[in-house]
């Protein structure tokens, strides 16, 4: 009997992790059809494009040329740079020359929230649009699509995409920034929104004051993006599904350069919601554990075992493609198994180490 425990624990987790995963991918290609039939709002708002920066003169060179040639009759771009110690403030000036809109600030570094919060504070329009300084649209009408639902909406969440050559690194991170984007869409469809990325949202001005800015979570590196839509109370929130609203930046090279960058983006996890930090932890040890125990079970009953796998492995592939498709990660969703305990196992030992060593200090 107790021999059956482990298969059955096993077979507990299975169904679980299903619910959870055609729940919401069911939700989000709701969303999908929705989107598709919207009628498209060519009205565009006077915008603020915000970037903080620093040590970015690289990226810089290559992606603000196309933040300042957005096809857009009235905005402004204000560049944030904080305390950068490579070329940055030479190659900014240099820029400033050419585009009459675009604004640079050189500050000392003081951290990205804060940088934010003052571009913020100069910003001359209420509609306010987000990216970072190694991101690039994917199209000229990028923040057209971005800022025109904010005539309606307080808070518009898009999405950021990565792309890189193929190797471990870039598999995971691909299947990471799906994963992500496939929970905050779902939470906000369901009026639940606790998260956005900073990489790509917009919102009013107003809003920001409401909340007062940073000021609740003023003390964790991370945090300008899902802990501020996480501390929003009554927000109308849009959602992007339109490939011309996406952004794009490398993936991580590395593993060493993966992990620091997850460590940060993690430290802001232990400022969330208690139901969703429970919800969100529950759900990456369901996945642990399922891999975990496989082993084992396969031992006990080998061929009800991989007949359960294969079924789960399928209803996954069918219920996710169009969106593993439209997000660009339809590759990476095709052996998905991998994906997942690779990131369940990698991330749990992430959050164990900045819970017994603290977060990271620098970003």
């Amino acid at each position: 009997m107790q021999m059956l425990l482990p298969l059955a624990l096993w077979l507990l987790i299975c169904l679980a992790l299903i619910i959870i995963h055609y729940q919401r991918f069911h939700r989000l290609r709701k969303g999908l059809r929705n989107s598709k039939v919207e009628e498209v709002r060519a009205q565009v708002i006077p915008l603020s494009i915000i970037v903080a920066a620093r040590n970015e003169a690289h990226n810089i060179k290559d992606f603000l040329p196309v933040l300042l040639k957005q096809d857009h009759p009235n905005f402004e771009v204000l560049l944030i740079n904080d305390g950068s110690t490579d070329k940055t403030e030479l190659l900014l000036a240099e820029m400033f020359k050419d585009f009459e809109h675009l604004r640079v600030f050189n500050r000392p570094a003081e951290g990205k929230k804060k940088a934010i919060s003052f571009a913020i504070s100069q910003a001359k329009h209420e509609a306010l649009l987000f990216t970072d300084a190694d991101c690039w649209p994917s199209s000229f009408q990028w923040a057209r699509n971005m800022s025109a639902p904010l005539k309606e909406y307080d808070l518009v969440l898009g999405f950021g995409g990565l792309i890189g050559p193929k190797s471990f690194v870039t598999g995971l991170s691909i299947f990471e920034t799906f994963q992500t984007v496939s929970a905050y869409y779902s939470a906000a469809l369901a009026h639940k929104p606790y998260m956005g990325v900073g990489r790509n949202m917009a919102y009013n001005k107003s809003i920001f004051n409401r909340a007062e800015g940073f000021t609740e979570h003023s003390a964790v590196l991370s945090g300008d993006d899902d802990l501020f839509v996480s501390s929003l109370q009554n927000t109308r929130v849009k959602l992007q599904f339109n490939d011309d609203s996406f952004t794009y930046s490398d993936a991580p090279t590395s593993m060493e350069q993966w992990w620091l960058q997850k460590r940060r983006h993690y430290s802001a996890s232990f400022k969330y919601p208690i139901s969703r930090k429970l919800g969100l932890g529950l759900e990456g040890l369901l996945q642990l554990f399922y891999y975990l125990l496989l082993p084992l079970v396969l031992m006990l009953a080998a061929k009800q075992v991989l007949f359960v796998f294969f079924i789960r492995y399928v209803l996954m592939l069918a219920i996710a493609k169009p969106l593993a498709m439209h997000f660009k990660a339809w590759q990476e969703w095709l052996v998905f198994p991998l994906w997942e305990f690779s990131w369940s196992l990698l991330t749990t030992l992430i959050h164990l180490q900045n819970l017994f060593f603290g977060p990271r200090k620098t970003w």
